[in-house]
């Protein structure tokens, strides 16, 4: 499996523009040879990390691609004029210009660079076409889901999936994902991201910015006058990022988030995509698809101070093990606010 390509837009200006007007409303923006990153105070430090990272299925420093010493030393500059502790990139993928960078670096700078496993991502290999990639499928999941769509077109209309391109459609469609996102984790008993109103403003903002850009896939699956799944999602040349599905738990009969996902694999094939990445966690939807793992990892690189050092030991090290050892309560903890964004 390849690496997350750094035309991602988690890399973009776009990005990064939209969330420094939300969410990163208190925090020092910082350039670094291409990268937009943010200086602010996290769990008793002040970290600098690429501007919306914590919404990122990647982060990654488009820079590491060219000359890593360079990079080193304006990573030093940016921590000494942001004041920041350290630099930290949450889930970096393996093999990616960025980890290598970050491998060279600590093996040159010794304990000021630590480097954690953070979990996985998952991603499918698709074939050239659709009928080929529904044969590397299990059968009944493939006919399970011809069904729903078929009942589903008996019962409420045949179903089909627009791609949103208007402004006033797309605000309602990012509408339809914020309150069933909200509704579907309060149904599980855990928070929604959403849960922050400041949240809904970042993809607001987002979507409102990109939206004339292709690298923005959002989509919905409509059934008659109605709008029962939706995904926000990014066209990346041959590799499609599923990144924000939700569905009409109304409608959860007829399986519309994966009736919308086998109908955006069938039109990402004929579009010349070859690789469907699903992004980070295990989830039971994704397995289904056997996807490959990519190791992800935690990367921070401190300041020459005692604060720099400290920052390394807690995110590299400490704090990977708490949350790995209070894993179950992960939910409780970031509600309170604690291992709120690095999880």
């Amino acid at each position: 499996m390849s690496s997350a390509p750094l035309n991602s837009v988690f890399t973009s200006e776009a990005w990064a523009r939209a969330w420094l007007d939300t969410l990163g409303r208190d925090a020092d923006p910082v350039a670094l040879d291409g990268s937009l990153l943010a200086a602010r105070r996290r769990e008793g430090l002040r970290v600098l990390r690429p501007a919306g990272g914590e919404h990122c299925d990647y982060e990654e420093l488009p820079a590491a691609a060219g000359d890593g010493r360079e990079l080193g030393r304006a990573v030093d500059r940016a921590l000494t004029q942001s004041r920041a502790d350290a630099l930290v990139l949450g889930h970096v993928p393996d093999a990616s210009p960025t980890l290598e960078w970050a491998r060279d670096l600590r093996a040159r700078w010794g304990p000021r660079v630590g480097i954690a496993p953070f979990g996985v991502s998952l991603g499918v290999q698709l074939a050239p076409t659709w009928e080929e990639q529904q044969a590397r499928l299990r059968k009944k999941l493939v006919a399970d889901t011809r069904r729903c769509a078929r009942r589903l077109g008996e019962d409420a209309g045949e179903p089909a999936v627009e791609r949103v391109r208007d402004a006033a459609e797309a605000r309602a469609t990012l509408d339809f994902i914020v309150r069933h996102h909200r509704a579907r984790n309060a149904e599980l008993g855990r928070p929604s991201m959403f849960d922050d109103d400041a949240t809904r403003d970042f993809y607001g903002a987002l979507v409102e910015r990109c939206l004339d850009d292709d690298r923005l896939h959002l989509s919905r699956l409509r059934a008659g006058d109605r709008t029962i799944a939706a995904h926000l999602g990014f066209s990346l040349g041959h590799r499609f990022q599923y990144y924000l599905p939700v569905f009409d738990p109304e409608m959860a009969r007829y399986s519309p988030s994966r009736v919308l996902l086998f109908r955006l694999i069938e039109e990402s094939i004929e579009a010349g995509v070859r690789y469907l990445d699903l992004g980070r966690g295990e989830l039971d939807y994704k397995l289904e698809l056997g996807p490959e793992r990519l190791d992800l990892y935690t990367v921070v690189v401190g300041r020459r101070s005692p604060r720099g050092r400290a920052a390394v030991e807690w995110f590299a090290r400490v704090r990977p093990r708490l949350a790995d050892r209070f894993r179950d309560a992960a939910p409780l903890l970031r509600r309170a606010g604690i291992l709120r964004e690095y999880s």
